[in-house]
């Protein structure tokens, strides 16, 4: 083997000598690589000799391995590695039978294979470096002078090469490559070989073999490149950017001279089409993409997820609602309301009933006869996917994707990009069809669950499709090391990201590792700083190195054979999305305030001259409204008035639309004129409403069973801090919550699975309940209600206004009486209102309207019984909040007024009202707020747009 040291800049002249001789090949370490020298060797003449090569003449290195260095095997076949991860799981499986793997495996982990499959499976084809190496260092492979963990592997490697031995079959990197037979004069030159991964393996080889040539980096170690720091990644990408930008501005290079490599590009991927797009850069990403995510291919995880989860509401709507794949148009509308269905009635799981499985979806699609054509539709569903996961064999997988296929896709509509993935899945079921015919089954491999396993082969394959498409390339770190490209670009150069090391037998502990001499194999092939070298062509300036030390992963530091510096120049100036935020933020002008102006992108004109054709009609001052004007009066009239015994055409108004309204009337047309809610499709079993609305149910029919069957008081708790008949009381309780829970009076038990963990909750709500009461029914001295007279419970009451121009509606949870005295009590689940929120301030601000409304209606209609005490009482503190109190009772230091003291509060209520039936009355909901205060905490903001976000993150 004959060796040449020289930098990429000086390879030039190494491959323009070499091509001079017709029997010279050349290896390079990617296709990358290779295709970039060949496009410099035919475009520049002059310096390369050549103006066409025959492309025979040059390959890649894994390439160069499978068709120059053979190795001699007579009557026997490589083991493809698809068998070699059958045999693994087929060794698990024995293992957890004979437990004969006590350290790698653990006994209480033997059962589950799939776990440790892929691990074992990587194992195998080093494990005959390591069997060596115990030679080399004992002598022999008597068990005796091994530890457990070496006899496990002395064992992995006695069955495996059993295996291979009765099957007549190989492993590739068992066998010593054999390059010594004549080449036919062939001579090879393996261009820097030191960042190849397994070239470890080759050396002893080639120094025996005269007909190749290594070209290896110099010796010298030159001085660190330069890599600029950035404070985060989204200025690094921004600033990077630019600067390509800048580079085919100033006509340094065309768009396919320059590439950007990038070492973690899953996570960097969506950022950079992004941005890359937003600047108006033609880019092509040459890094594939995974099989089963975002893409067709998800198909078979979602399927997989379905089957996992028994069909929970998460995984059924996930596939159902992919649109990576076309469904059959007959059966849209279907599915569609399949989910919908799904999440109204929260199928969230199959569970279990006193030991027998029930699934959600059909338990609740059973119990609406209107859902029979969805029940039909999700029991097929269910039995296709059921077949295609416990398909006994790779190809009844394959014929039952063929019925789903044809059942529920349509098949003539898929994409170009979605056909082509689907074929590749395909394509590796196929392949694994025809191992399992070819190898497993003359000898007897089993595989457990041919649907898992074909996951795990989709899971760990990647697909690029073609693109014919011109502009920078869009690497992964490594791969285009040493390529002869103008300029390249490395971002997220950190320590971690930029750090290679290729360590052989990479499975043992250090100190196994220094006592079988890898240690210092470890530090010789170190490939970090080959790599940064490559890439900085040893100074010569056309790559730049950049990193941040906020990235989109955490918190980075430089690689430490860079030298950080800060950006020294500053292309704010050619960055046109920065100019048009800061032109609109100016108002139109510069910084100083005069009319400005700034380049437009291709983005931003196709953007703009889309929005000047679409027409926008703005709405007349007299009618602009007139299109919801019956539906407020539907609202406020028509369906307010069947709790009225009058009926009119003035408006009723709740506490509900004042709340809604002020400060934003916008928030009350959205909400209560159109009803606009959330459209998620995410399904909750039970809501904290839910569980508060049963409550008050419970209270509901506790009073009124005291009012109709008692001496309509409410019970008393005694000193001792319980009833005098407790046990009663208790049994009362648990007897309205089981017919509140079985009669379905709630919406919430129409859901199956609800209902079930509702009663399943039976005791919980009964300790919630009876903890309120013992609070709700002590005398009146410690702020309780016991004893207390029964006037009415969820009662509709109503008023006019003073002038008579709306009416004032309403329920009240509870009313009750103590010596003449009249209280209102509305129940609390969630918080309760601040008292100060509930009375006039000085400047005539009132922020709740639930107390004053009921405080005016009832004394409106009670001349001679006006209410004394008004009080929310929350249910799960079991504690009242007194908003207005008698002065009898009137402890000064809370913040409580008087009946006398809240005249105020109900003439600010009567006033807040008036400003609201005038602005109805007009139709102009113009909201006059501040939107920092108000809007920011809108659920309504992105269809009202009075706030608006120019950015999360400044640019500059």
């Amino acid at each position: 083997m004959h060796i040449v040291r020289t930098t990429p800049v000086g390879l030039e002249k190494e491959i323009g000598q070499f091509l001079k001789e017709d029997d010279t090949y050349f290896v390079f370490s990617t296709d990358v690589v290779m295709n970039s020298w060949i496009d410099w060797i035919v475009s520049h003449p002059a310096e390369s000799g050549m103006q066409a090569v025959p492309l025979e003449r040059f390959t890649a290195w894994d390439k160069f391995k499978s068709n120059f260095v053979t190795a001699h095997v007579q009557d026997k076949t490589a083991i493809p590695s698809v068998l070699r991860k059958i045999f693994t799981e087929d060794i698990l499986r024995t293992n957890s039978r004979e437990k004969f793997l006590t350290t790698l495996i653990p006994e209480e982990y033997a059962e589950n294979t799939e776990t440790f499959a892929n691990w074992i499976s990587k194992m195998l084809p080093p494990l005959n470096l390591w069997f060596k190496k115990i030679i080399e260092k004992f002598g022999s492979t008597d068990s005796a002078s091994l530890d457990a963990e070496d006899n496990d592997f002395l064992e992995l490697h006695s069955r495996y090469s059993q295996f291979l031995e009765n099957n007549k079959m190989y492993e590739p990197s068992w066998i010593t490559p054999d390059f010594s037979e004549d080449r036919n004069g062939k001579k090879f030159v393996i261009v820097y070989p030191e960042i190849l991964e397994d070239y470890a393996d080759y050396i002893e080889i080639f120094n025996s073999t005269e007909n190749i040539t290594v070209i290896n980096l110099p010796e010298e170690i030159p001085a660190a490149p330069e890599c600029t720091k950035y404070s985060d990644s989204r200025k690094e990408l921004r600033k990077t950017i630019l600067k390509i930008r800048n580079l085919v501005k100033e006509k340094k290079a065309a768009w396919n001279d320059i590439a950007l490599c990038v070492p973690n590009m899953d996570i960097y991927r969506p950022y950079l089409e992004r941005e890359l797009a937003n600047y108006d850069v033609p880019f092509v990403i040459r890094a594939g993409l995974p099989l089963t995510k975002n893409c067709a291919g998800a198909v078979f995880t979602e399927i997989k997820n379905c089957y996992d989860s028994e069909f929970s509401y998460a995984s059924v709507r996930a596939l159902l609602l992919d649109e990576y794949i076309p469904w059959r148009e007959d059966i849209r509308i279907l599915k569609q309301n399949l989910i919908e269905e799904g999440c109204r009635m929260s199928c969230l799981m199959t569970y279990d009933d006193n030991g027998e499985k029930k699934d959600s979806w059909i338990m609740a699609l059973s119990s609406v006869k209107e859902d029979y054509r969805e029940l039909e539709f999700y029991k097929n569903f269910k039995r296709d996917v059921k077949t295609i996961c416990e398909a006994s064999s790779f190809a009844n997988i394959h014929e039952a994707w063929k019925i789903f296929e044809d059942n529920y896709l349509s098949k003539d509509s898929f994409s170009k990009s979605a056909n082509n993935i689907i074929a590749h899945c395909i394509n590796t079921l196929k392949s694994l069809a025809e191992i399992d015919e070819k190898f497993c089954a003359p000898v007897n491999l089993e595989i457990k669950n041919p649907f898992r396993f074909f996951m795990n082969e989709l899971d760990s394959k990647k697909y690029t499709p073609q693109n014919k498409a011109s502009g920078i390339s869009v690497y992964p770190y490594r791969l285009s090391a040493a390529a002869k490209i103008k300029y390249q670009f490395v971002i997220d150069a950190s320590q971690k990201n930029l750090e290679i090391v290729n360590k052989r037998l990479s499975f043992l502990s250090a100190e196994k590792r220094i006592a079988l001499g890898l240690a210092d194999e470890d530090k010789a092939f170190n490939m970090s700083r080959a790599f940064i070298r490559l890439y900085s062509v040893d100074g010569n300036g056309n790559t730049e190195f950049s990193f941040a030390e906020d990235t989109f992963t955490g918190f980075a530091i430089a690689h430490n054979y860079l030298t950080e510096k800060n950006p020294s120049d500053n292309l704010d100036d050619e960055d046109f999305i920065l100019n048009e935020k800061k032109w609109f933020l100016s108002g139109g002008g510069n910084a100083d305030g005069k009319t400005g102006s700034f380049a437009f992108s291709d983005l931003q004109k196709a953007q703009f001259s889309k929005w000047r054709t679409t027409k926008i009609s703005e709405p007349e001052s007299s009618g602009g409204n007139a299109d919801i004007s019956d539906q407020i009066n539907y609202v406020l009239v028509e369906n307010r008035n069947k709790h009225n015994q009058e009926k009119d055409d003035r408006l009723v108004i709740t506490g509900t639309d004042m709340s809604s309204f002020f400060p934003c009337p916008r928030n009350w047309v959205f909400s209560k004129v159109f009803a606009i809610g959330s459209t998620s499709l995410d399904a909750d079993l039970v809501s904290n409403f839910d569980i508060g609305n049963i409550k008050h149910k419970v209270l509901e029919d506790f009073v009124n069973h005291f009012k109709n069957k008692g001496d309509g008081t409410i019970p008393l708790i005694g000193a001792d801090g319980s009833f005098s008949n407790e046990q009663e009381i208790q049994q009362l309780v648990q007897n309205i919550i089981e017919e509140i829970l079985t009669s379905g009076r709630n919406d919430i038990l129409e859901k199956p699975l609800a209902k079930v963990m509702l009663l399943s909750q039976k005791q919980l709500i009964i300790n919630d309940v009876m903890y309120f009461l013992h609070a709700f029914c002590l005398p009146v001295e410690k702020k309780g209600f016991g004893g207390f007279t029964i006037v009415d419970t969820e009662q509709w009451i109503n008023c006019q206004s003073e002038n008579g121009e709306w009416r004032y509606s309403g329920r009240v949870d509870c009313i009750l009486a103590c010596e003449g005295t009249v209280y209102i009590i509305d129940y609390k689940t969630g918080g309760t209102p601040k008292i100060k929120d509930c009375i006039v301030d000085n400047d005539g601000n009132l922020g709740n309207f639930q107390i004053p409304l009921y405080v005016k209606m009832w004394n409106e209609n009670h001349e001679t019984a006006k209410a004394e005490n008004a009080l929310f009482f929350s249910i799960n503190k079991a504690e009242p909040t007194f908003i207005m109190r008698d002065p009898a009772h009137l402890d000064r230091r809370s913040s409580a007024v008087t009946p006398d003291e809240y005249v105020p509060t109900l003439a600010a209520m009567e006033n807040y009202a008036g400003q609201f039936c005038d602005t109805v009355k007009s139709g102009n909901f113009t909201p006059d707020i501040n939107p920092y205060s108000v809007c920011t905490g809108c659920g309504y903001q992105t269809i009202c747009r009075t706030l608006f976000s120019i950015s999360g993150r400044k640019l500059k």
